[in-house]
């Protein structure tokens, strides 16, 4: 499923085709089972941008929050039951809610976590998952997203593609903020 369903639909037919044809390029794990800290703590939280803020679990049912309507950790109500068909497509059913592109946007519900997710925070900012992330990749001496760029062949994103120029940022973007801009600028989303 990860590697004939959900690769191709992430990055793209040609890319996954071509990526299980040659393997990888740049890592190779030594007799141990991991994953690089560039994926873990950058890449693979691309999902954060998919999110939808809000979102349909039964036919004719209201528009739920991500959060805190569907927040976990206690028992399921009887109107937080799924219908699957309208969150995953179903032959002769109309087409499920769809994943929003990746764009570097967060919806509101991830901006704005509740306090069951975040525990007592220090400042305001730090209940923002985009902050969370951005933290995580400078706790961790993540390299920027031009730095990766660079050393895996491809030309780095103008400042006006990422756009935090205008916004004051002065150096190279963070690694998880770049790859959610350059899915969004070269990919379409």
């Amino acid at each position: 499923m990860v590697l004939h369903d959900y690769l191709p639909e992430t990055i793209g037919k040609e890319r996954a085709a071509r990526l299980l044809e040659r393997g990888p390029r740049r890592f190779s794990p030594e007799d141990a089972v991991a994953i690089p800290l560039e994926f873990a703590d950058a890449a693979y939280r691309f999902g954060h941008s998919q999110m939808r803020d809000s979102y349909q679990l039964q036919p004719g049912g209201p528009a739920l929050k991500l959060l805190p309507d569907l927040i976990g950790f206690r028992p399921t109500p009887a109107d937080r039951l799924v219908h699957w068909p309208l969150l995953l497509d179903v032959p002769g059913q109309p087409s499920a809610q769809r994943a929003r592109a990746i764009d570097g946007r967060l919806p509101n519900s991830l901006i704005h976590l509740p306090l069951d997710i975040t525990g007592t925070v220090d400042e305001d900012d730090q209940a923002s998952l985009a902050v969370r992330d951005l933290l995580r990749g400078t706790a961790t001496g993540l390299p920027s997203g031009e730095a990766v760029a660079r050393q895996v062949g491809e030309a780095p994103l103008a400042p006006e593609e990422i756009g935090l120029t205008a916004l004051g940022w002065p150096g190279e973007t963070p690694l998880w903020y770049y790859i959610l801009r350059e899915a969004a600028v070269r990919e379409d989303g």
